[in-house]
């Protein structure tokens, strides 16, 4: 019995490099790499400079649920209502 693999080197093991791009695909031919488009130039602010820091909310299942139609229907994320609701109830309270 031969101890050359039949799929002819075609399998790579693990932490090999990388397979050509050029190596033939079943399927669709993938698409040629597009040009990087260079990023828009918007001001920096603090808020897109300083660091964030995690910070868990537990909610009731109706409050959850509240919140997603609330997003949804605002086309908001949780994260965007909570820091607005958060920073606006600190300003109220003058801290």
């Amino acid at each position: 019995m031969s101890t050359q693999n039949r799929l002819g080197g075609r399998v790579q093991r693990k932490g090999a490099a990388l397979r050509p791009l050029e190596m033939p695909q079943r399927g669709e031919p993938a698409p040629a790499p597009a040009e990087p488009t260079p990023p828009a130039l918007t001001p920096v602010t603090a808020e897109l400079t300083a660091q964030k820091t995690a910070l868990t909310l537990k909610l009731s299942a109706d409050q959850y649920e509240r919140l997603r139609t609330y997003g949804f229907k605002h086309k908001l994320s949780h994260q965007k209502i909570m820091e607005t609701a958060l920073l606006r109830f600190l300003d109220s309270e003058g801290t």
